[in-house]
C-alpha cells in the first residue's frame, strides 16, 4: 500500500473543512407500566454503524474538548443520578401518565431503585403522605379486581418539600 492510501485510511473521519467531534448524549428514561425503558436508536452511518447508541448530536466547534462513546458510564451515572433524585422530586411521576394505578406507580419505584416492595406497606405510606389524589374513575387490571386511578399533587409534594421532606422507602 502506498504513502497516500495510508494516509486516507488514518484521515477516514478527518475533514476538510473544521468538523466538531464533541456530541452531547441524552439518556431518556421511559416507563411501559413494568419495567424502566431507555430510548435508543440504532446508527446508520460509521462510526459505529448498526450498533445502538443514545440520541444525541454534534455541538458548535466552540463549546468542549472531544469525548469518546462513553455511553455505558454515562448510562451508569445517569441511573445512579435518577435514584438519587427520585428521592428529592418528583421525578416518578413525570414517567407515568397524568392518570396512573398504585400498582403503575409502585412498578416504577421498584425499576428504578430495584428492590421489591410489600404491596400493602407501598400503598400505606403513599396514602399517609397525602401526595395522591384518588380519582373517580376505575381500571381492571385483571380480572380479579378494579383499580383506583391516582393524580399526583403536586402542591402537597412542594409543601412537603419545603418542611424538609425527603422520600425514603
Amino acid at each position: 500500500m502506498n504513502e497516500i492510501n495510508k494516509t486516507e485510511e488514518k484521515r477516514e473521519y478527518c475533514y476538510k473543512f473544521p468538523h466538531p467531534s464533541v456530541t452531547t448524549d441524552c439518556v431518556i428514561f421511559g416507563f411501559d407500566g413494568t419495567k424502566l425503558r431507555i430510548l435508543l436508536v440504532q446508527r446508520g452511518i460509521e462510526p459505529y454503524k448498526g450498533r445502538w447508541a443514545f440520541p444525541g448530536g454534534f455541538l458548535k466547534m466552540d463549546e468542549v474538548p472531544q469525548l469518546a462513546f462513553d455511553h455505558d458510564q454515562i448510562l451508569r451515572k445517569a441511573e445512579l443520578a435518577l435514584r438519587q433524585q427520585i428521592h428529592f422530586e418528583p421525578v416518578g411521576f413525570e414517567l407515568l401518565p397524568e392518570e396512573f394505578t398504585i400498582k403503575e406507580l409502585q412498578n416504577l419505584y421498584e425499576a428504578i431503585l430495584d428492590v421489591r416492595f410489600d404491596r400493602r406497606n407501598f400503598y400505606n405510606k403513599m396514602k399517609r403522605l397525602e401526595m395522591l389524589e384518588q380519582m373517580d374513575e376505575t381500571v381492571n387490571p385483571s380480572q380479579k379486581k378494579e383499580a383506583f386511578l391516582f393524580r399526583f399533587n403536586k402542591a402537597k409534594y412542594e409543601e412537603l418539600k419545603q418542611k424538609g421532606f425527603r422520600l425514603e422507602f
